[in-house]
């Protein structure tokens, strides 16, 4: 007579719990931010629209260097503005 055995999962290891990062925080450093509020970091299209906004442009002055700078560029307004907000939650802009 043969016993069918029962097979069993194996045993989870205990990990350690994610820490949350808030995305209020007053002093963000670049590691504890999410990848979708960093700014750019590497020159390019996101650093130099960063110059710009941080000059004063407005967003069609600021639209209007970029693709004369970057001509395959396809930054829009929608892009302006995502930059805008970023800058703002760094301190960069005031709110």
């Amino acid at each position: 007579m043969t016993t069918a055995s029962k097979k069993t999962a194996p045993a989870k290891k205990a990990t350690a719990a994610k820490a949350r990062v808030s995305n209020f925080s007053t002093a963000p450093d670049a590691n504890s931010v999410p990848k979708h509020r960093r700014l750019p970091t590497r020159p390019g299209v996101g650093t130099r629209l960063m110059e710009l906004l941080k000059a004063g442009k407005d967003t069609d002055a600021a639209l209007a260097v970029i693709h004369k700078e970057f001509p395959k560029s396809t930054a829009t307004k929608d892009d302006v503005s995502i930059m805008r907000a970023k800058m703002r939650f760094h301190g960069l802009l005031p709110k």
